[in-house]
């Protein structure tokens, strides 16, 4: 076999079968919500697939939540957080935008300090 030299050039778009990694199109929205609703988190992806979703708190993976769209049920102070998701397909992974999830108690009459903004 004999090999030609050629010319440098950028590189050429990737052949069939070769997968890029999944692109996040609409990302995850902080929230306010009053403590016992069910808000949720969705993500909107494209990309081939089989797309994998993981989703995170405060950097932590949480259990079972693996789906483009997560609620919290019933949710509490323990729910509070900053939260974003990794999405994976066989090209590679993508992490989101985060977003934060702040819980406002019922039983209190003072508004979260999180919802006071600056005049």
């Amino acid at each position: 076999m004999n090999w030609v030299a050629g010319l440098p050039s950028a590189g050429i778009t990737n052949g069939p079968g070769v997968a890029v990694p999944p692109v996040v199109n609409t990302q995850p929205v902080s929230q306010t919500v009053h403590e016992g609703t069910s808000p949720a988190l969705t993500v909107s992806v494209t990309g081939v697939g089989p797309l994998a979703y993981q989703w995170r708190r405060n950097q932590i993976p949480v259990p079972k939540c693996d789906q483009r769209v997560i609620r919290a049920h019933l949710c509490g102070e323990e729910d509070t957080g900053t939260y974003d998701v990794i999405v994976s397909n066989p090209g590679g992974s993508t992490l989101s935008a985060s977003a934060e999830l702040r819980s406002w108690c019922r039983r209190s009459s003072s508004v979260p300090r999180s919802m006071f903004r600056p005049a």
